[in-house]
């Protein structure tokens, strides 16, 4: 256990070195910040694919309207499990 904290130690020293020699905190919340709107633009794109594919098996008749709204169900939790990550590490931050 000893070993690894001191990698992550190592770690924390030599990323904050980093960020301090290529422009300090502001460059660093900018990157996240738009990493954030990048990955949040994926997710809805990768979410409205996907209840797309499942509304046109439903408009085919192969799946019943419970599996389309399980299929909305699990896209709204998955969705709100990465709205709360974000809210957390804005928090802390």
């Amino acid at each position: 256990m000893k070993k690894y904290q001191f990698a992550i130690a190592m770690a924390a020293i030599t990323v904050s070195t980093y960020a301090s020699a290529a422009g300090g905190l502001t460059t660093g919340q900018t990157a996240i910040e738009d990493f954030k709107v990048w990955f949040f633009t994926i997710l809805g794109i990768l979410a409205a694919i996907y209840l797309g594919a499942k509304g046109s098996q439903l408009a085919t008749d192969k799946i019943q309207w419970g599996d389309f709204g399980q299929s909305v169900m699990k896209t709204a939790v998955v969705g709100a499990g990465v709205t709360l990550a974000a809210w957390a590490y804005a928090l802390w931050a």
